[in-house]
């Protein structure tokens, strides 16, 4: 008997140029210093008022993007943390992990993707009698959460997402290798990658805004990893260095962006809503 196929991706939630995404990106990424999340207002207020993206739809990108970013973190983390070294079995155990776990979430997206993936939802609400969680399903308010399983559905999409988030984690953990070797400290790559991944998530979640926050807790985490040869003296100069460089280039790269997004135009902004396309 012939085996069924497995489900085709539904169409793209919604286009946006690169340009677009930048441009909110590194308004966000300046105001993340700041407490309140003023990064998370800004990216729903531009988005929701100059591209036209319904606010749950955001949340909907949001969501989606957090469970790249988790997936792309997990792996080398946990095999820096086993290994304590850059070595064959590190980057084996690496490339495995990334691979399992975009295998899972590209199969549970495109399972729950779309007018399919939403009947599928609703029957196992169903089933698990649950009245609430049945209601819920059928109603817009979830239909709009829905669209991120659909920004999860796409191989290609998918592989680039969790492949730029590995650069970012590399491009990060290097910074604090040259940072390093310009403060004459010898930072390990192995170090540096939990230091880098330490920093970004920091900046992330923490609700006072990540100026303060990530360096106090990435010379914090070094202190209590012991980082061989590094004094937590040493590691907070680092430290320092990294997020002193950054900052020069995230406010140069805001101000380009704010220039080019004018928010104080958003008021009255009225765009024509975006084609269909792809987050």
């Amino acid at each position: 008997l012939p085996h069924p196929s497995p489900p085709r991706p539904p169409p793209p939630a919604h286009t946006l140029s690169i340009w677009r995404i930048m441009t909110v990106q590194a308004i966000a990424t300046m105001l993340s210093s700041f407490p309140f999340k003023l990064s998370l207002v800004a990216r729903f207020l531009i988005h929701n008022r100059r591209d036209r993206i319904p606010v749950l739809t955001i949340g909907a990108w949001l969501a989606a993007n957090s469970v790249v970013i988790l997936a792309a973190l997990a792996p080398p983390l946990g095999a820096a943390l086993w290994r304590r070294a850059v070595d064959l079995p590190f980057l084996v155990t690496s490339i495995i992990g990334l691979v399992a776990l975009y295998g899972m979430i590209l199969a549970s997206a495109r399972l729950f993707a779309g007018e399919a993936g939403l009947r599928r939802l609703a029957a196992i609400a169903q089933r698990s009698r649950l009245a609430i969680a049945a209601r819920l399903i059928a109603s817009p308010a979830f239909a709009r959460l829905h669209t991120g399983f659909t920004m999860l559905a796409s191989p290609l999409w998918l592989g680039l997402a969790l492949g730029t988030r590995i650069l970012d984690l590399a491009v990060i953990a290097s910074r604090f290798v040259v940072a390093g070797h310009a403060a004459d400290v010898h930072m390990p790559w192995e170090s540096s990658i939990l230091a880098g991944a330490s920093f970004f998530l920091i900046g992330v979640l923490s609700p006072a805004g990540s100026m303060g926050a990530r360096e106090g807790g990435t010379t914090g985490l070094a202190a209590l990893a012991t980082i061989p040869g590094v004094s937590p003296e040493a590691f907070a100069a680092v430290t320092l260095a990294v997020s002193a460089v950054e900052m020069v280039v995230v406010l140069v790269c805001a101000g380009v962006a704010i220039l080019a997004v004018a928010p104080w135009r958003l008021r009255g902004d009225a765009p024509t809503p975006p084609a269909p396309g792809n987050v």
